[in-house]
């Protein structure tokens, strides 16, 4: 137990530097995501060979992998050009309020009986993003590309919940991220059309970058997370998930020196975000032997 423990709170430090690296990454958010789905379905595609897990698999059964790929691809996207248009620590404290928005949007998905507690801790995460916002103005298209990417990762989530009762979770990866690469692959011309960019090929650094972003921080921890999963409960799971803002905030303040451009605005706004998240953790616990979810990474 100490050891799936261990393996969960070091993939959830890794995905804390996936802010960093999206910024430190001298390439715009459309090319970095193609190359970063690029590498991570290559790596997957071997990692499945060696565990013959393609086995099996038929074409009804990963199509509804396949349509949580486009999901996949919008919040990967926005969540790299909320970095891009505004900083780490402002695309982070959006996407902290994704507990929130999962609680709020499960109900409408699943049909299941909503509960008001959860509307009203929904409320109070979205004072502190309105907070920010309002004394933040100069972040406001970086706040609303995070706030959108946090939607499309929530609904990822709860789309992969059930995914998982099915799949393995490479088979899962492998698939959604083929199908955005796919999906990506054909939209650049147009991309690139509406936001030109001069640098399509990476310099050895970025590219050192994207393959510590791709491997470490992307295979490497989802890997080792679910390995932790079959071990851990689904508190543990939501408790140490809910880390991964904090981490990347923290981490932008030490490389960045973010915390010197920021209004103190944004502290009391991502303590009410924070807050409400840990709240919500407190009230998540299910019986343990109920499958987690897939985290929207």
């Amino acid at each position: 137990m100490k050891s799936a423990i261990f393996q969960l709170h070091a993939a959830v430090l890794l995905w804390g530097f996936t802010g960093v690296l999206g910024r430190a990454i001298d390439l715009s958010e459309g090319v970095l995501v193609w190359y970063r789905m690029l590498i991570v379905s290559i790596v997957l595609f071997f990692v499945l060979l060696v565990r013959k897990e393609f086995r099996g698999s038929q074409p009804r059964q990963v199509l509804p992998i396949v349509r949580v790929g486009l999901l996949r691809m919008a919040h990967w996207l926005l969540f790299y050009a909320a970095i891009k248009y505004s900083n780490v620590s402002i695309a982070l404290v959006s996407a902290s309020a994704g507990a929130l928005i999962t609680a709020f949007m499960e109900p409408l998905l699943m049909k299941r009986k909503f509960a008001p507690v959860e509307f009203l801790l929904s409320m109070l995460a979205i004072s502190g993003i309105l907070l920010i916002y309002h004394y933040d103005a100069q972040h406001s298209l970086g706040m609303m590309l995070g706030l959108l990417s946090t939607f499309f990762g929530a609904i990822l989530t709860i789309f992969n919940k059930q995914l998982l009762e099915k799949h393995s979770a490479p088979v899962v990866i492998f698939y959604e991220l083929g199908t955005g690469l796919l999906c990506l692959t054909l939209l650049m011309p147009v991309y690139l059309y509406f936001l030109p960019t001069d640098k399509l090929i990476p310099t050895f650094t970025d590219f050192s970058y994207l393959m510590v972003l791709s491997i470490l921080c992307t295979v490497f921890t989802f890997l080792m997370a679910f390995r932790a999963l079959k071990q851990v409960s689904p508190f543990t799971l939501n408790l140490t998930m809910n880390m991964e803002p904090v981490y990347g905030i923290l981490f932008a303040f030490f490389f960045f020196a973010e915390n010197e451009m920021l209004h103190p605005s944004f502290y009391v706004g991502f303590g009410l975000i924070f807050l409400s998240v840990a709240l919500q953790t407190l009230r998540s616990f299910r019986p343990a032997g109920k499958l987690p979810y897939a985290p929207a990474g």
